[in-house]
């Protein structure tokens, strides 16, 4: 899963756990269900929308969004891209593997999603490769 998906469940999560009343065995059905339908759509759209391409790196930022920081990559074509950890892909190391990027490289990468202004939303980063020659 992307972080933007977890900072979603974040806060389904918080909204749960600050109650004073007990939940139902209905209410935690439903919390159940619906958390198993985000994670199954968000799997589906990871994996639907994943893709390879060649980009030559122009430009690396951090970006603060609140309490989260995401490692950002921007392509010679004006593309701003996550560089983060996926459930879906089996990735951990974001953080490293976007200190490793250099402005100026081309690098074969594996992405997912669709940038959406109105939900801020970046195509992701799960996998750099060198380029191939």
């Amino acid at each position: 899963m992307s972080s933007h998906m977890f900072r979603i469940l974040h806060a389904c999560f918080r909204t749960v756990t600050h109650r004073h009343i007990p939940l139902t065995s209905a209410e935690i059905g439903m919390n159940a269900l619906t958390l198993g339908v985000l994670g199954a759509g968000h799997a589906l759209y990871a994996r639907g929308t994943g893709t390879e391409e060649e980009i030559r790196i122009q430009k690396t930022y951090m970006m603060v969004r609140g309490a989260y920081t995401e490692f950002m990559v921007v392509d010679d074509k004006g593309r701003h891209m996550n560089v983060s950890n996926s459930l879906w892909y089996w990735k951990w190391d974001a953080v490293e593997e976007w200190g490793r990027l250099q402005v100026g490289d081309t690098r074969r990468v594996r992405l997912y999603g669709w940038r959406s202004p109105l939900w801020g939303l970046f195509p992701n980063v799960v996998g750099v490769m060198d380029a191939a020659c």
